[in-house]
């Protein structure tokens, strides 16, 4: 080992790994093929566990190596934390807010305690002509306030970004801590890519705020105040329009908006989008495709809001159920759906959407990307239902789309073997429009 120390290698631009591949300037290995090499190695050497080298190496629970690597080898400890590297694995760690924070955050300009500061005069993300989102400010509001204990902010107005048009709760509420896992490992995956190595755009000092929350959502340590300034940048702020990989984070995060956030806040008002060709003008339906909430009426109040026609039939004027009357969204016909035709329909959505492509991934699509997702997972609402059954072909993929094609056939199965009938007390329509 010793020998092998004194021997100083540099990179020559070839993959280390022997694979003849052009690594890159300053690299040693071709993307990956770090972890191959190391693997390769381990089974030469006779396959060797990490555990078994290091015990036979001296090291174990009762000598760290991480120690002897401080010690001997001019590895630095964190004072904040447990973290230990080199110097520049540290630096790099403190830059990136990667500390938990074991000790006191020093406080002042310049440091970026709440991971939404830069190194601006201010602590705000802005120095001479850089730029302060409006969204960024509010979410490191309430950790500011009365010195980071003190009253949570409010609900913030989202202008831009994934979750344009909609009043976000503030940085403390308990949505943010209930994600679902799936979007969580989904974003730290899309995250990690996109940060490996990062983008120019997200060196500049105004792009700060959406720099640590890439790197917050890459560990797995997404808090309210990360999740708000990512749903409200644009596109721009995660790379050139060109990048792919700055593409797939803004997908999920639009993923994350259509499948969880705007159900899981229903009753935060969302801006009101035009509805797209054949979707059913539903005044009272939000960004996701569900039906706005309604006040719960009382015991004695059930047959008022029927007769004044709370849930009535829906006329579909395109979709697979054109020329039908449909029971309302909140009508029970919905969940008699079969289940062997609710399975058939999650399979077609699952090829569908995997990946988005064409029109659903256009934002005015983004209430029927929402039930094709809630198709995929067999958690359809009636909402979802109604939007499905009068949503065009069109909408769902091109012309030539075989995965389009599968799914309104299923959706026309549907209405073929169970067409879904209105509870008898949803109020009648009148003889002329059940005649049309």
């Amino acid at each position: 080992m010793t020998e092998t120390r004194k021997k100083r290698l540099l990179p020559t631009g070839d993959c280390f790994c022997g694979c003849g591949g052009e690594a890159g300037i300053g690299r040693w290995f071709v993307f990956g093929h770090d972890i191959t090499a190391a693997g390769a190695l381990r089974a030469v050497e006779g396959g060797l566990s990490l555990p078994q080298r290091l015990v036979e190496a001296g090291f174990g629970p009762e000598r760290s190596v991480v120690q002897e690597a401080v010690e001997s080898a001019g590895w630095v400890r964190c004072e904040r934390c447990a973290y230990a590297g080199t110097p520049a694995g540290l630096a790099a760690h403190l830059r990136g807010g990667g500390c938990d924070g074991a000790g006191e955050e020093p406080e002042g300009p310049g440091v970026p305690a709440d991971g939404l500061a830069d190194e601006g005069q201010d602590g705000t993300g802005q120095e001479g002509g850089g730029r302060t989102s409006p969204v960024a400010a509010a979410a490191g509001a309430g950790e500011r306030a009365g010195g980071g204990r003190g009253e949570s902010a409010g609900p913030v107005r989202v202008e831009t970004g994934p979750a344009r048009g909609l009043l976000l709760p503030g940085p403390d509420d308990g949505v943010w801590k209930s994600v679902p896992m799936h979007l969580r490992t989904h974003l730290q995956v899309a995250a990690q890519r996109l940060m490996s190595p990062e983008p120019p755009v997200l060196r500049e000092k105004g792009n700060a705020p959406v720099r640590y929350a890439l790197r917050a959502a890459a560990a797995r340590r997404l808090a309210g105040r990360h999740w708000l300034v990512l749903l409200a940048e644009a596109r721009e702020s995660y790379g050139s329009a060109r990048s792919e990989r700055a593409r797939k984070v803004f997908e999920v995060l639009e993923q994350v908006v259509a499948d969880y956030l705007a159900p899981a806040v229903p009753e935060l008002p969302a801006t009101a989008e035009p509805p797209a060709a054949g979707e059913p003008a539903e005044e009272g339906a939000d960004a996701a495709g569900r039906a706005a909430p309604e006040p719960v009426p009382a015991a004695g109040e059930a047959e008022p809001r029927a007769a004044a026609g709370a849930v009535p039939r829906v006329p579909a004027e395109a979709g697979a159920a054109r020329g039908l009357l449909l029971p309302g969204p909140d009508d029970p016909a919905w969940e008699e759906v079969p289940l062997h035709l609710r399975q058939a329909l999650r399979g077609a959505a699952h090829r569908l959407v995997t990946p988005v492509r064409g029109p659903l991934k256009a934002k005015e699509q983004r209430r029927v990307l929402s039930a094709v997702r809630a198709a995929e997972r067999m958690r359809m609402t009636g909402a979802h239902w109604l939007l499905l059954m009068t949503t065009g072909r069109e909408a769902l993929g091109g012309p030539a789309s075989a995965r389009a094609d599968a799914f309104y056939k299923v959706l026309e199965q549907i209405l073929a073997e169970h067409p879904p009938q209105a509870q008898e007390d949803t109020p009648a329509v009148s003889g002329a429009a059940e005649a049309g």
